[in-house]
């Protein structure tokens, strides 16, 4: 395994959720320790993903999101939505 082969398989990495066990991450996750390189591209990578999820985290959640989210999902409306006229549209390229 290369370093752009375990690149692309260490983007799909996420410590602690047992990704370790997949074959392929392990050898990526491997490599990364065996190229000094690779292990700071990895470090760096990881420190990222940790930083979004923090400002994430962070983002405060409206106390109704959930009843908000089934209502705009079609859960718990009283009435059904039909496309109407105004919302097709006006020709078609065939």
């Amino acid at each position: 395994m290369n370093s752009k082969e375990a690149k692309q398989i260490l983007r799909c990495y996420r410590p602690g959720v047992g990704c370790e066990k997949d074959p392929q991450i392990a050898a990526a996750l491997d490599e990364a320790r065996r190229n000094p390189a690779l292990g700071r591209w990895l470090q760096r990578e990881l420190a990222f993903d940790e930083a979004v999820r923090a400002k994430l985290r962070a983002i405060p959640v409206p106390s109704d999101l959930r009843q908000r989210i089934l209502k705009l999902n079609g859960q718990g409306r009283s009435k059904s939505f039909s496309r109407g006229a105004e919302d097709k549209p006006a020709s078609t390229l065939w």
